[in-house]
Formats: C-alpha cells, structure tokens, sequence
C-alpha cells in the first residue's frame, strides 16, 4: 500500500522494478508517501543503474533527475549516520555519476509540493524545491523498515 501507484491497473505485473520506479516518478504530482519511500525502495532493492538510468529517460528527463536526487537523499542519509535497513552505496553512487554528468538541470521541480526557501545544498544541487528534509525521508524509511521487520516476524510466527 506505500507504494500504491494511481491509475495503474497492476504496477509492478510484467515489468522491471527499474521501469516501475521511473514511472512513479514520472507524474506531474506524485503521492508524497511514494515520493519519501523510494529512498528506501532504492536503497533496499536489487536494480541496475544502466536499466534504472534507461527507464528514467524515457520516462522523461524530470524523472530521471527525480530518481538521481531520491538516490542521493539515500546516501546522504547513510552518510550522516546509516540509512536504516542498510543500502548499496556503489550501486547508488553509480546511477546519479551517470545522470549527473549530463547537463545540469536549469528548470526547478517541485513535485507539486513546494518548499519555501532555504533549501538544503542537496535540493538546490538538482533544482528541486520539494517540501521534505532529510529527517522526513529518513522517518519514513524507519517506518517502513519497522513495518518490513514486522512483516517477517508474523511469517517467521505461522510457519
């Protein structure tokens, strides 16, 4: 339910986690739950950079650059002290040396939920305006990853 897609009949049904990721991004207005879990989704998930950098251009170069600056959140958190549930910081730090050595992004993208300025370095860096700090997207992933560990201990119980 945390990453319930609008309008998709079935989001993930015969199609890559990469391509999925691209296209929650891609809305004018993504659900801001689904907005602060990918973090977390990138960091937890197996994916490949060249696909996960594929998909988001053709998805369009807002989602591409979406998905760079979420992946990055990731690893600024893991930085600062661990992202919770852990992440692979080479698989990560891969995708955004790729996206971020095409042209800096000029247009300023605020998700449909804007912040009022100052924004953090990280958010001025990828010239998006969204209305989250860091501790909202690592609250998040400790939610998740609390709800993911209590979803193993009930299968672990009934077994």
């Amino acid at each position: 339910m945390d990453l319930w897609v609008r309008d998709a009949a079935v989001p993930g049904t015969c199609r890559r986690p990469e391509e999925v990721a691209a296209l929650v991004v891609a809305s004018p207005d993504p659900d801001p739950r689904i907005v602060e879990a990918l973090p977390a989704v990138l960091a937890w998930n197996e994916w490949h950079p060249v696909l996960l950098e594929a998909h988001g251009r053709v998805a369009g170069t807002r989602a591409l650059r979406r998905l760079a600056w979420l992946a990055e959140i990731a690893l600024t958190i893991d930085r600062a002290g661990g992202f919770p549930g852990g992440l692979d910081r080479s698989r990560l730090a891969s995708f955004i040396e790729s996206v971020f050595r095409d042209k800096r992004p000029t247009d300023w993208d605020d998700l449909s939920r804007p912040q009022a300025p100052p924004l953090p370095p990280l958010w001025k860096r990828w010239r998006i305006n969204y209305g989250a700090t860091l501790a909202d997207f690592e609250e998040r992933a400790r939610r998740l990853l609390s709800l993911r560990e209590q979803s193993a201990g009930r299968g672990k119980m009934t077994r």
